[in-house]
């Protein structure tokens, strides 16, 4: 593995963690609102497209960058869900 290459898997798997925090946040806040009641429906539908869209950009780019920087990004990613699943106990 060349330096190059062990710097972007590095590098993806700190943004897949990003994305991941950033993914069980937006999803968390979503569902508090849709339980509220009160979110209009420009955050009902927009929430989640901006949610699956920032997720998929990460990984796509990582994707573009080669396999090993696509499995640290998503390596990132789940060990942002393990984090969520466990703040909020499930």
């Amino acid at each position: 593995m060349t330096p190059h290459l062990l710097l972007m898997t590095a590098i993806f798997a700190g943004a897949g963690l990003c994305a991941g925090m950033l993914h069980f946040v937006m999803l968390s806040r979503w569902v508090s609102a849709l339980k509220r009641g009160g979110a209009s429906l420009i955050i009902m539908i927009g929430a989640p497209i901006a949610r699956v869209a920032a997720t998929g950009g990460v990984l796509a780019i990582a994707a573009l960058t080669g396999a090993a920087p696509l499995l640290s990004a998503l390596g990132g990613f789940l060990f942002a869900r393990s984090l969520a699943l466990r703040r909020t106990g499930g």
